[in-house]
């Protein structure tokens, strides 16, 4: 088990650690950790909690359970990021990265605090739907990332125009063609020097086309041959 892997915040964090909250999409309330959907393969929970552990970070991540509610999950959330703040981990310390409904609770967390310095990160989870709530506002630091395919309705933009509290603030609209699918990969994501910095994990270090190619070819959808290798990582680098 790696240790740096947790279920809910330390009681006595080490203040010069950084920390993530990773907050995983529906499926895995509705399938469990390893599940599998039939137009975008696996979702490998364990695997991307452990690719972002291995970057640095004390991930702290749990399985929500089937019908989890959007705004007490954020608020169960929000608690334990006070817990960090009061013993003194600086704010610019900690990210939280949700994917689909990890994102909407992430947005909430992130209007809940009105704190420039915390990192978000969303993971397709910028939902066009929900600007229907009008006191859903984001603050800090804020990566948007979806897949050009995505069929739902992101609107990122639509998000940064409303929000006054931000700090810096990015979108990226990556080439992979997968869709929501998207979410089955992990990213390792990094604060540096008041910025944010993405990355794909890519076991071999294959760049987004080869990457895409991987996941077809694991996940059962037939494909001719790879494709050429482009400029690595192109469509990923901030």
């Amino acid at each position: 088990m790696n240790i740096n892997i947790l279920q809910q915040a330390p009681d006595q964090p080490d203040i010069s650690g950084r920390y993530l909250f990773y907050l995983h999409g529906l499926i895995v309330e509705e399938a469990g950790v390893r599940p599998r959907s039939e137009e975008h393969g696996y979702y490998e929970y364990h695997q991307i909690l452990e690719e972002l552990a291995g970057k640095g970070f004390v991930v702290i991540s749990e399985a929500r359970p089937q019908g989890t509610q959007i705004k007490p999950y954020a608020e169960k959330i929000a608690a334990q990021i006070r817990a960090l703040l009061a013993h003194g981990v600086a704010p610019a310390n900690i990210t939280v990265a949700g994917a689909s409904k990890g994102g909407i609770i992430t947005a909430y967390i992130s209007a809940m605090f009105r704190n420039r310095e915390i990192h978000f990160v969303f993971l397709a989870g910028l939902f066009e739907k929900c600007l229907q709530d009008p006191e859903l506002k984001l603050y800090g630091h804020v990566l948007s990332i979806h897949d050009r395919a995505e069929k739902q309705s992101m609107t990122p933009s639509l998000y940064f125009q409303r929000s006054q509290g931000l700090g810096e603030f990015k979108e990226m609209i990556v080439g992979l063609d997968l869709g929501h699918g998207l979410l089955v990969f992990a990213l390792a994501i990094q604060g540096e020097s008041g910025g944010l910095h993405v990355a794909p994990f890519v076991a071999q270090g294959f760049d987004a086309a080869l990457c895409r190619h991987r996941y077809l070819v694991e996940n059962g959808v037939p494909q001719a041959k790879p494709p050429r290798t482009n400029n690595a990582l192109r469509s990923l680098a901030p």
